[in-house]
């Protein structure tokens, strides 16, 4: 008996990934809003506890923005030794920066025009993976900024509330490295590096 089983392409994996990200960049606003209402009143800096709670959703934004980030550094400068190496069955014409950036162009020529209406502005986003990792990255910070202030209101801009966006500041520029470095320096190490 053959065997019919058909296995998952990497590639289909990732760009599930990608879809599903953006779905939920999308779909957070809106869920958060309800939350919003059922917000304790602020209170003071000294009172606070270090709460980890209060990173679960930005903390997990600035780690898959770090990740997005790593993975995007890999391809842009360690493609062939790092991002290819671990993923060898990637469409080169699609994740590889030396090749994809013409995609945004018809026949791949720059000179013939854009391949379609935005595709090297708008749309960009949909002719290779570096555009499509950058969008992906960009919208996860822009949902981070909002989701911080929608969380914080004014508080942020009294006294005390600025010394605890100093804290999260740091907290979360940790979270973001920690995301970085799982894909940058882990994940896609490029060979023989360390």
């Amino acid at each position: 008996m053959k065997n019919t089983f058909h296995p998952i392409r990497i590639t289909n994996i990732l760009e599930i990934i990608l879809i599903l990200l953006f779905i939920l960049l999308f779909l957070f606003p809106f869920v958060s809003q309800g939350q919003s209402a059922r917000q304790e009143p602020p209170k003071s800096i000294k009172h606070q506890q270090f709460r980890l709670n209060r990173y679960v959703v930005m903390g997990s934004a600035t780690l898959i923005s770090g990740a997005l980030d790593g993975t995007l550094e890999s391809i842009k400068f360690h493609y062939e030794d790092g991002f290819r190496a671990r993923f060898k069955s990637m469409d080169d014409q699609f994740w590889n920066p030396d090749l994809s950036w013409k995609n945004k162009y018809k026949d791949g020529n720059a000179a013939l025009g854009p391949k379609f209406y935005g595709s090297t502005t708008l749309f960009v986003c949909t002719t290779d993976a570096y555009h499509a990792l950058r969008t992906a990255k960009n919208a996860v910070n822009t949902f981070t900024v909002i989701y911080y202030f929608d969380k914080q209101g004014r508080n942020a801009i009294t006294r005390s509330g600025f010394k605890q966006a100093i804290v999260d500041a740091l907290v979360l520029s940790l979270i973001r490295n920690i995301g970085f470095e799982l894909t940058y320096g882990y994940l896609f190490q490029q060979r023989g590096a360390y």
